[in-house]
């Protein structure tokens, strides 16, 4: 057998195996017990008074999500901290979260840098972000993203992929949350930025985990 013909068929077994999991995936689905309640995040605390946006109806259509939230918060020394969180209680086929990657050139924004940011929120608890430097052009941002599953914190799509695989085949819920908060760097450096993010949220942070129906870890 040449090699060619061994390809072929490593394709199609490869094509079977996928549409087997897939197929699997619809009829196995395990819907969570509860749905996300995004009203628990405050507009308005001590340091921060937000303000609810809303998207237009084709971009909701788009978005397919079970519950979102948009919102602009500004703290008493005029930094600002765009909240974007949209939760799916079920990651089947046609609502599945549309990565930042893919979104981000298609709306005008080009990806300058790509990092990762860790930090500690309490003694204990710590986070891993993405952090993304764009630009359209005109102004600059810090774009800090992450998603949320029954198992977790997922930074990377493809393991978002894997995780929604890995809880169908476990019977677990494929529920899931995108979470992402950009700042303008024009009033701002890197660092002060970074520091602005850390601060919103370390404060919101309990209400964030408040509104999403996953397991503590």
């Amino acid at each position: 057998m040449n090699s060619r013909r061994i390809h072929y068929w490593i394709a199609v077994s490869l094509l079977a195996l996928t549409t087997i999991v897939v197929n699997y995936i619809r009829i196995s689905e395990v819907l969570p017990p509860n749905t996300a309640n995004l009203q628990i995040i405050p507009l308005s605390t001590k340091t921060w008074q937000g303000l609810e946006y809303h998207f237009s109806d084709n971009t909701y259509q788009i978005l397919r999500t079970d519950a979102s939230t948009f919102r602009k918060y500004v703290d008493q020394q005029g930094n600002i901290v765009w909240l974007f969180l949209a939760y799916f209680k079920s990651q089947k086929y046609g609502s599945q979260i549309h990565s930042p990657k893919n979104c981000l050139p298609g709306s005008g924004w080009n990806i300058l840098k790509k990092d990762k940011y860790y930090f500690k929120v309490g003694l204990s608890d710590s986070l891993c972000s993405n952090l993304f430097t764009i630009s359209d052009g005109k102004e600059s941002e810090l774009m800090f993203y992450w998603f949320i599953t029954e198992s977790g914190i997922v930074t990377n799509e493809f393991m978002l992929k894997l995780d929604l695989v890995l809880n169908s085949l476990r019977h677990k819920p494929t529920h899931a949350a995108f979470v992402r908060m950009t700042i303008s760097l024009q009033r701002s450096d890197e660092k002060t930025v970074i520091q602005v993010f850390e601060n919103f949220y370390k404060e919101f942070d309990s209400y964030i985990q408040q509104a999403l129906p996953f397991p503590k870890h």
